[in-house]
């Protein structure tokens, strides 16, 4: 781990006010900061470690800034349980309708690298973005579903027992977002919980996409719980979208189950879904507008 550690700065825990975009359902006031860590940054001194989906495949990508453009802000949310600081970054509008994309729950997930790639080439404008990279820092280093210590964060969400799970529901509690986006792989399906903005956006992913069926996220057992049921709870009526893509490479997420021929994809095709993810909700956003 001392490799990670020397590519990421480790900020100071010390909690600094910092300066919260409001949301639509809140256009004055944001709570204070919840997580203790939550700290402005200088994102040119902050990494996202480097990890397999980095080069697991010809053309594969990790979840580090490969574009040339900079967020507006840059604060850590928290540590994970190995101590590498979990970053959120905001992009887009600081006023109005506001998004929290989850890139990365399962280290071994590389896909959805694809989709915060495109969302930083291509920065909302008509809306504002809050994207945590990936929230498994740990499991990403280590190309593992779990984090350092063996806990599926996505079945974590009301037991909370992982830093990272608990740095995301105060961070959810602290931005009080619109409309949450999970990125999962490699399953191919869209889900969502929680009312008639995610059915209406998830909606509009199936059809971009050209799927089938919108399907509802699923609830599990409160020892098992996903994280959206964890927003849920901590921020009542929190909807959220769950696209589960498909893979780069067999490599990735192998143990996953339930796993169907159209699962398993290529690096040109899953770019190409990650554009009409970026580009769908640009356009579901601007009926909030």
């Amino acid at each position: 781990m001392s490799q990670v550690n020397e590519e990421t700065t480790v900020v100071s825990s010390v909690a600094t006010l910092i300066s919260i975009p409001s949301t639509s359902e809140n256009p004055t006031s944001v709570p204070s900061p919840m997580v203790s860590s939550t700290t402005q940054v200088n994102d040119d001194k902050l990494v996202v470690p480097i990890g397999m989906c980095d080069f697991m495949t010809e053309g594969s990508m990790g979840f580090g800034n490969r574009s040339p453009n900079k967020p507006e802000s840059v604060v850590v949310i928290g540590k994970s349980d190995g101590d590498l600081p979990i970053i959120a970054e905001h992009w887009g509008q600081t006023s109005g309708p506001q998004v929290l994309v989850v890139g990365q729950i399962h280290g071994d997930e590389c896909a959805p690298a694809f989709v915060v790639n495109e969302l930083r080439q291509r920065p909302p404008e008509n809306y504002g973005l809050w994207l945590i990279p990936t929230l498994n820092p740990e499991g990403h280093f280590l190309g593992r579903r779990t984090n350092g210590s063996g806990v599926d964060l996505n079945r974590d969400g009301l037991a909370r027992s992982a830093p990272e799970t608990k740095a995301l529901m105060a961070f959810t509690r602290l931005v009080a977002p619109d409309l949450t986006v999970y990125l999962h792989s490699p399953l191919n399906w869209i889900g969502y919980f929680n009312g008639s903005l995610a059915k209406d956006v998830g909606s509009q992913l199936v059809k971009a996409l050209g799927m089938d069926v919108l399907y509802t996220s699923g609830v599990n057992p409160p020892e098992s719980a996903f994280l959206w049921q964890g927003q849920n709870a901590v921020m009542p009526g929190q909807q959220s979208i769950l696209i589960e893509m498909p893979s780069i490479s067999t490599k990735e997420a192998s143990a996953a189950p339930n796993r169907s021929p159209e699962s398993f994809s290529t690096v040109e095709k899953v770019a190409v879904f990650a554009s009409i993810v970026r580009d769908t909700l640009d356009e579901a956003m601007k009926e909030l507008e």
